[in-house]
């Protein structure tokens, strides 16, 4: 293989070892293809302006769950994972480019070339969408490894919704693979230098802007020039979103005209509305009594 492998005694000691390089869950995030962090969240984190996102509970139970996966997968498949303990691989050539498996497959006795195996836990997908295609995410993410062991193929097994587990086996992609390590290697280089990525629009974004800069000093800076672009289309949207929220009201209160003390009301095309009394209970705002309009069908 193509990397080293590093043994930790405790997982607090692979974290900090995991903030000196770009490990396979974290290069979604430098495509700019991962749901949950922006490539600003991770260049904080990797700098130690923030702290790391605390475990969600469904990453828990997606531990708890892998090896129960595992099992699963090799009943399967008849395929043998080899689990790797606490570990890191490290690429030889490229020391920041590292990968921790959830294990390796060895197809036979003779076989001496392992593949990649991971296990995912997830509730955010149907059967169907995982059968179509994997989550782009997924797939980076072996990639990653795939380039970092020096290796040919990966298999992931996905365990959907607590009750069906479907597994696939991926092929090393060389085009691809140059393409991420040229965006990995610049996105290393800017944790290095101290230069941030571009903020997005994610939700994580705006939270980790606050953690950096969480109260003014009351000094001025010149902002750049594309500032002025930021500002424009800033003030485009937010004249847009009046526009549309105006929208939405007027044609709100005609409906609810249209429905009046009835509870549904039917669209010339089938299609049906609600507008139905709701109560929201004390403990979770102050106790109150309102009604709800929504659509149902076409």
């Amino acid at each position: 293989m193509e990397a080293e492998k590093v043994v930790f005694q405790t997982e607090a000691e692979w974290l900090k070892f995991r903030k000196g390089g770009i490990g396979g869950s974290e290069a979604p995030t430098i495509l700019g293809v991962n749901p949950y962090q922006s490539p600003l969240d991770l260049w904080a984190e990797k700098r130690g302006l923030v702290e790391g996102k605390e475990q969600t509970e469904q990453m828990a139970w997606g531990r708890r769950l892998q090896k129960a996966i595992t099992e699963g997968y090799e009943e399967e498949t008849k395929r043998k994972v080899m689990d790797q303990g606490i570990h890191t691989f490290v690429n030889k050539k490229h020391e920041f480019i590292r990968y921790s498996a959830d294990g390796l497959i060895l197809q036979g006795p003779g076989d001496l070339t392992p593949w990649i195996f991971e296990a995912k836990n997830t509730g955010h997908y149907t059967v169907q969408e995982i059968e179509d295609e994997l989550p782009l995410h997924f797939q980076v993410q072996v990639q990653h490894g795939l380039f970092c062991l020096g290796l040919q193929m990966a298999s992931i097994a996905i365990l959907i919704r607590g009750n069906q587990l479907r597994w696939k086996d991926i092929e090393r992609n060389d085009a691809f693979i140059e393409q991420m390590i040229e965006k990995e290697r610049e996105f290393w280089r800017m944790v290095q230098s101290g230069t941030p990525p571009d903020a997005d629009y994610r939700e994580s974004t705006k939270d980790t802007i606050s953690k950096l800069y969480p109260k003014d000093t009351g000094a001025t800076v010149q902002l750049p020039p594309g500032a002025m672009n930021w500002a424009e289309q800033l003030f485009d949207a937010k004249a847009k979103i009046k526009v549309h929220e105006k929208i939405r009201d007027e044609q709100e209160n005609k409906l609810k005209m249209a429905i009046g003390d009835n509870t549904f009301g039917i669209l010339p095309n089938g299609g049906t509305f609600s507008w139905k009394w709701q109560e929201r209970k004390a403990y979770e705002v102050k106790a109150t009594e309102f009604r709800v309009l929504r659509r149902k069908g076409k």
